[in-house]
């Protein structure tokens, strides 16, 4: 008796618990069901119309109504609802969150439709950064559960979606393949709107092919169909695509086309239809030169954008701006949406649209011949552009190398069955043989060498994806070197146009100062170091620069008199003209080079004379060995060695490519404790033409400058070496 009545209790204590649980567990009723369900509606209507400022509040509230009255179902949805207008808001922080947290409550509840529509959501927010391989491998999970969930609509889905990737990677003939399932099933499931979308997405396909007439041809079958259902947006959106096939070949059709889209998008009453249709007729007025016309259109789509806070669309909208107030000749306006556009694209740090940005303000510069800002934005557009290009093929590395560890793995494990199987059929083979079975044991022998042959194949693919990704591997090293000496090239283009701007003002300033030069003698004396520097520099644009512009006025004058009556004589002296003018930039070059503190190492040095050398000797076929000791790079020279130096290594060069006839040259350059010597020497031979290899101002000039800095030159017309040696102060 006392058993059976504790029994009753416990069996009591079991049921009123659990009543407990399960009211704790499930709070919500009916009608809270309703109200969740009737604001994720709401949601989509607005989403429909391009509000997504209102659909995000209707979402939150169903989230927050869920969370409150734990309907985990719906719960997922909201958060897949959340993400998705994020993601259509460009938003993209944290997503991953909201997708795992409903996969997570859809295999709980046992829902397969939303864990098959999280997966979904992943593979599109993948697709749209263009990781195709990621967004098809999210597609493939995806499709089971709807296939348990058997939702024909969103397995037809699924298939336009990995036609969609197809198509982007370039497998036109496997999209077209995905595109025709998806349609099969809508049009079994009478759902005439997804087969007109993936008609359209058909019609594109064959756009890329350059199939023009069979994409019009499908974006007709695709406008007859939303015809028939009054797909009022659809249409907009058709007639939008029919417009940009018709425009480059037909400007009456196209439109006709864009008077179509702009009616429906219109009557269709959705921002992002009017918006597109607003960029459409901007673009064919920009075509007729009527840019005030559509700077209108612009406007309006901007004012629809702005609406539904659509930054990265607004960039785009105000470059365009831009451009055409630029061919108004409004810089002021130009500039102004330019910075629009910069503020919102640096806000978003969305590096393909900061690319394109720099390349089109670029240009703008460039235009106006405002090279300085044209060379400022050019770098930084190419500064971008790499950077993009070296995330993704870092990505594409790295997804490569997980495929190939995968499949190395795959490789062996299979390796060893192959071997088991083979020793199998050796033992079978020789107990066949000891049966006197002769056609069994033939049988055998052909299956081992097939699966020899097969497992050599296999080890042939492997190798065959190693040496893929190492070659992937070095393209990536050789994009990070190639930015290294671009960024070195822009370096040296903004220093040439500084000095070209700003050579003769540095002149002038520089006579200003020499003329000031006793006075600000006895009251700054601390600055007499700089005076002397200042005083180097002006000798050296005299010696190197001055006679050259002398004779460069006397041939100018003689030339323009002897154009009338002798023409030739006229056109060498202008080559003259041009050469000395070259020589006056070098020289210019080589002394700004010399002055700047940032070249007193030795390696500067010799980067430099490497340069000289690739512009003068590699040309003429001339087999060059420059030798510097690698210990001596970090070490420095004072401004006047490095001038000086250079200057005599330069002019040694020129004499041998003038008289030297050589086709080897060795250069050595080595620094002691008390000097640094320089040795150059050739294989030519120095006595042609009347020169000799000692005569000439060329080589006082040499002998001079060491001769300068204390040392002195040395010259062995025996074997054509010139050895400048100068002691270190």
């Amino acid at each position: 008796m006392l058993s059976s009545s504790l029994f009753r209790i416990l069996s009591f204590l079991i049921l009123f618990w659990s009543f407990i649980y399960n009211s704790y567990a499930q709070k919500y009723t009916t009608a809270d069901s309703i109200e969740i369900y009737r604001l994720l509606d709401k949601a989509d209507d607005e989403d429909l119309t391009g509000n997504l400022s209102a659909a995000t509040r209707f979402i939150q509230k169903a989230l927050k109504l869920s969370q409150d009255k734990k309907m985990q179902r719906g719960e997922g949805y909201a958060l897949l609802k959340l993400a998705d207008l994020r993601m259509k808001s460009n938003e993209e922080n944290d997503l991953e969150a909201y997708y795992q947290k409903a996969i997570t409550i859809g295999q709980k509840i046992k829902d397969p439709m939303l864990t098959g529509l999280a997966y979904l959501q992943k593979s599109q927010k993948e697709s749209n950064s263009d990781n195709y391989t990621t967004a098809e491998k999210y597609l493939k999970d995806a499709l089971p559960y709807f296939i348990t969930a058997n939702e024909t609509h969103y397995i037809a889905l699924t298939y336009n979606q990995l036609g969609f990737i197809a198509e982007n990677s370039g497998h036109y003939e496997e999209a077209v393949n995905y595109n025709l399932k998806a349609i099969s099933l809508f049009e079994k499931g009478g759902s005439i709107k997804e087969t007109a979308n993936t008609l359209g997405n058909q019609a594109i396909i064959y756009y890329k092919l350059g199939k023009k007439e069979d994409a019009l041809k499908m974006f007709k079958q695709s406008a007859e169909r939303r015809e028939t259902i009054q797909d009022v947006k659809g249409l907009a959106a058709t007639y939008g695509n029919i417009f940009v096939v018709y425009l480059p070949v037909n400007e009456d059709s196209a439109r006709k086309y864009l008077d179509l889209q702009l009616f429906y998008a219109e009557k269709s009453g959705a921002a992002l239809n009017k918006a597109q249709a607003y960029e459409n007729a901007a673009n064919i007025l920009n075509r007729d030169k009527k840019y005030a016309e559509a700077i209108e259109f612009e406007k309006k789509a901007i004012d629809i954008y702005t609406s539904l806070d659509n930054k990265q669309k607004l960039t785009y909208r105000y470059l365009n701006v831009a451009g055409l107030y630029n061919h108004l000749n409004d810089s002021i306006e130009a500039e102004n949406y330019y910075a629009k556009a910069e503020e919102i694209a640096k806000n978003l740090n969305n590096k393909p649209l900061l690319q394109n940005f720099y390349l089109n303000r670029s240009n703008f510069y460039k235009g106006r011949s405002n090279y300085e800002n044209a060379l400022l934005n050019n770098t930084l557009y190419y500064t971008y552009r790499d950077s993009i290009i070296d995330e993704k093929t870092k990505t594409n590395i790295a997804e490569l190398q997980e495929k190939y560890d995968a499949e190395k793995k795959d490789h062996e494990i299979s390796r060893l069955k192959t071997e088991e199987k083979i020793k199998q059929l050796q033992l079978e083979r020789q107990h066949a043989i000891i049966k006197g079975n002769v056609l069994e044991a033939e049988k055998k022998e052909n299956e081992i060498i097939l699966l020899n042959q097969e497992q050599d194949l296999k080890d042939k693919v492997l190798k065959n994806k190693e040496a893929e990704l190492s070659r992937l591997a070095l393209i990536a090293k050789t994009n990070e070197q190639e930015k290294l000496l671009k960024e070195k090239e822009s370096e040296r283009q903004r220093l040439m146009l500084f000095i070209l701007a700003g050579s003769f003002s540095a002149i002038a300033i520089l006579s200003f100062v020499l003329l000031r030069q006793y006075r600000l003698r006895q009251k700054y004396e601390q600055q007499q170091k700089l005076l002397e520097v200042r005083n180097a520099i002006s000798k050296d644009l005299h010696d190197e620069i001055g006679s050259t512009l002398t004779s460069i006025n006397i041939l100018s004058n003689v030339s323009q008199q002897a154009i009338a009556r002798d023409p030739e004589q006229a056109k060498e002296m202008l080559s003259q003209i041009t050469q000395q003018s070259k020589a006056i930039q070098q020289n210019m070059s080589d002394i700004v080079w010399a002055i700047r503190p940032e070249n007193d190492k030795i390696e500067n040095l010799e980067i430099r004379m490497r340069e000289y050398v690739a512009q003068t000797l590699e040309p003429l076929n001339i087999s060059t060995q420059i030798h510097f000791n690698k210990r001596m790079s970090q070490d420095t020279l004072p401004q006047n060695y490095r001038k000086d130096i250079l200057l005599i290594f330069k002019e040694a060069i020129n004499n041998i490519v003038k008289h030297s006839n050589a086709t080897e040259v060795k250069i050595d350059f080595i620094k002691s404790d008390q000097n640094v010597q320089l040795v150059i020497q050739d294989n030519g031979r120095w006595k042609q033409n009347g020169h000799s290899i000692s005569s000439g101002t060329g080589t006082k000039s040499m002998e001079q400058r060491a001769q300068n800095n204390g040392g002195y030159l040395s010259i062995d017309k025996e074997t054509s070496k010139i050895t400048m040696t100068i002691p270190i102060p």
